[in-house]
């Protein structure tokens, strides 16, 4: 089991209750989950938190609007309409196949690529549901979730993604940059751009970022059931539609509610601006954890560049 971090955003944000409130809602037609968070035993201080500390604060007041507009700000995301219709648009041609993911296969091949560029991390399988892939950067691990759900995710799409988060660490240390403000944004835009445009079957990824984005908008008006049918409704698997659909909620305590977290939309909304940056310029950012604001600011220096650039902007 991972060590509390009382700075951290997950630890924060993450259900307790995500295992026995998935049973009561898929059991039922009309239940919305209560969830239940450590904070509500535990005393978790919000003075060192940094920009996380306004979210925080909003959770606990349990104002549902609060929390979404505090997410909106932390996660510099909103509901465009513009970015709105070109992923409904999307939605609507695009009907992918689902897909089996080999977990052990996943592992495997996470760990070659990780020997490939020669850092140093170990892959682990974690019996801890919320997620699907998560790097511990303190630990030098990365963590396979308990609850993994991968129908729209190939391995290869699904390693590029963490291999963004994880070399833009690595480089980010090696040349002693610290996390900048805005990396968030920058981070998953860019680790869902080089997995939905240059990995195999990148069309799926994108086509379940591009639901993230019209489930957010759901979210703003609706409770977590009504999210959870409308990714029944575009042929989400009842678990992916669940496991999605929760996280819309992570950070409220009753999700019947309307109010979204807006992260899910994050990915989709920030890989529109990433795709509009010419490649010689993107890979600037794999420099260290820095925003897209500072791409012009650093040429890229850390792992072996032909390597990189091979491996994340060759299909």
């Amino acid at each position: 089991m991972q060590k509390n971090n009382k700075k951290s955003l997950i630890w924060l944000t993450t259900p307790l209750n995500l295992g026995t409130e998935k049973e009561k809602f898929l059991f039922s037609k009309t239940y919305n989950p209560v969830f239940a968070y450590i904070w509500q035993n535990n005393h978790a201080p919000h003075y060192h938190l940094g920009r996380k500390a306004g979210l925080f604060k909003a959770m606990k007041t349990l104002d549902h609007k609060l929390i979404q507009n505090k997410a909106k700000k932390y996660f510099e995301t909103d509901i465009d309409s513009e970015v709105l219709k070109e992923a409904e648009d999307y939605i609507k041609k695009t009907k992918p196949e689902r897909m089996i993911t080999d977990t052990d296969k996943l592992k495997n091949h996470l760990q070659q690529i990780l020997k490939f560029f020669d850092i140093k991390f170990t892959v682990q399988f974690l019996n801890t549901p919320g997620f699907n892939v998560r790097p511990a950067y303190s630990k030098n691990k990365v963590y396979i979730g308990a609850d993994i759900v991968t129908d729209y995710v190939s391995i290869e799409g699904l390693v590029k993604h963490e291999m963004v988060h994880i070399v833009r660490f690595i480089n980010g240390k090696h040349n002693n940059i610290r996390f900048k403000a805005g990396f968030l944004p920058t981070d998953e835009g860019l680790a869902s751009y080089v997995q939905d445009f240059i990995s195999p079957h990148g069309e799926r990824s994108y086509y379940q970022h591009a639901a993230e984005y019209v489930a957010s908008n759901i979210g703003t008006k609706g409770s977590l059931r009504d999210i959870y049918e409308y990714f029944r409704s575009i042929g989400f698997s009842k678990n992916l539609a669940w496991q999605r659909a929760a996280r819309h909620k992570f950070g409220f305590v009753n999700t019947s509610k309307p109010g979204d977290f807006i992260k899910p939309a994050m990915y989709y909304y920030h890989e529109q601006k990433i795709k509009k940056i010419s490649k010689d310029k993107l890979i600037n950012l794999f420099t260290g954890k820095i925003a897209l604001k500072d791409i012009e600011k650093y040429k890229y220096n850390g792992i072996d560049e032909e390597k990189l650039t091979k491996y994340f902007f060759q299909p």
